[in-house]
């Protein structure tokens, strides 16, 4: 809702915001930066897809403790890909930013920039979500352990 109101008043405006130099010189540190954090996620997300791969035969080769007949391993392998398949997208869209960004500087393209910046608030805003889910399963989590060790005692 304030994103359709910003942009009301963005199309009623006629002028533009202009960057200097310095905001410029800023732009491109972090693009790069932003794009070293996807490289490295990428890189992460291929060891998880790899490790998922194959953990079940690493377990077993490692003996027990580790490989429990009664916890199926390929379950852990399973969590790998998954967590993997989750965490793709905010890379993207970080990666999606710096190049976006690079190509708008370079040209000095407005509406390059602007799919620039529509990238990284996707990146934000789906980072945002995970860490809500995830702060979510923490209380959860928090709570049933406190309601059985209540119930218990």
């Amino acid at each position: 809702m304030e994103t359709d109101n910003l942009m009301q008043d963005n199309a009623l405006q006629t002028s533009n915001i202009e960057l200097t130099t310095e905001a410029i010189s800023y732009l491109e540190e972090i693009r790069k930066w932003s794009l070293f954090f996807a490289v490295i996620g990428f890189i992460g997300i291929g060891l998880m897809v790899i490790l998922g791969i194959f953990i079940g035969r690493i377990f077993s080769n490692l003996g027990y403790p580790y490989a429990n007949a009664n916890f199926p391993t390929a379950f852990i392998g399973v969590i790998y890909i998954a967590m993997a398949v989750i965490y793709i997208f905010p890379v993207i869209y970080l990666y999606k930013f710096s190049i976006s960004c690079k190509q708008a500087i370079r040209q000095k393209d407005h509406e390059t920039m602007a799919s620039a910046f529509k990238n990284l608030k996707s990146h934000f805003k789906y980072m945002g979500i995970l860490m809500i889910i995830v702060l979510s399963m923490y209380a959860f989590a928090a709570f049933a352990f406190m309601t059985t060790q209540l119930l218990l005692h």
